[in-house]
């Protein structure tokens, strides 16, 4: 026998979820006739399997063999054919970074793992798109990727000659910049590292544009604030990538007012 639910419905990527899904044996009133059913495929729910999905009006109505959600249908109902993939329930995240993670899809990207010449390049493209003083924000690099004294200011100088330049390493406990943010932080061969804060330096004394830990949060205050509007299209964009893949809900673990 089909069994009835009450349940919103989310395609996702060529596959179908089911957004909190709670599947009961009884049957509940059905708020509409049956216009689009799901068959021959697998159904999860918490009680098992079933082979096809019955939909009103947005709203699952049943679950069951084949045969009985394809009674239940007019012959109006449009027919999905699972061809044997799977229909499950949608996923919730525990932990997530939803803006932080948004930001960096809209930043200035390169292949985690990049060499020096590649993300020069990256960067050298970015700064072409940008305005003349506009920050470029990006990421992320690895330190392992560079060979002694190549990870340094001057390269994304070169890249990048009209614009702050700050990229985030792998771990986000590490930045590299180049001379212009390190000319609006204030940091010069005179500076010392903060408390907790690394600022490399080449064999001359001078500062690299590699900071870490305290030395690299020090650099947020002299970024300027983002856009309510940028924010929401960060949020957009990571909320879209989760859904992507099924992600139907999640708690972010780091909201913080600016």
């Amino acid at each position: 026998m089909a069994q009835s639910t009450a349940l919103s419905l989310s395609p996702i990527c060529g596959s179908f979820l089911l957004a909190n899904a709670v599947f009961a044996s009884q049957a509940f009133a059905q708020p509409a006739p049956v216009d689009l059913v799901f068959v021959h495929g697998t159904v999860l729910t918490p009680s098992g399997s079933a082979q096809a999905l019955a939909v009103a009006g947005g709203t699952i109505v049943a679950v069951g063999s084949d045969a009985e959600i394809e009674a239940m249908a007019p012959a109006s109902a449009q027919k999905v054919d699972l061809a044997g993939r799977t229909m499950m329930p949608g996923l919730y995240d525990m932990h997530v970074h939803t803006y932080f993670a948004g930001r960096g899809k809209l930043s200035c990207r390169f292949v985690q793992g990049a060499g020096a010449s590649a993300i020069a390049v990256a960067v050298k493209a970015c700064a072409a798109k940008a305005k003349p003083g506009e920050w470029i924000i990006g990421g992320s690099w690895v330190g392992a990727a560079f060979k002694p004294g190549e990870q340094h200011r001057r390269l994304l100088d070169a890249a990048a000659p009209a614009n702050p330049v700050l990229l985030n390493d792998e771990s986000l406990h590490s930045v590299w910049v180049n001379s212009r943010v390190l000319a609006i932080a204030g940091i010069t061969r005179a500076t010392k590292a903060p408390t907790g804060g690394v600022i490399d330096r080449d064999a001359k004394g001078e500062a690299t544009g590699v900071l870490r830990e305290v030395a690299s949060r020090d650099i947020e205050r002299f970024i300027p604030k983002v856009s309510v509007e940028d924010q929401i299209a960060a949020i957009k964009a990571a909320t879209d990538e989760m859904l992507s893949y099924g992600i139907v809900g999640f708690t972010d673990a780091a909201v913080r007012r600016k």
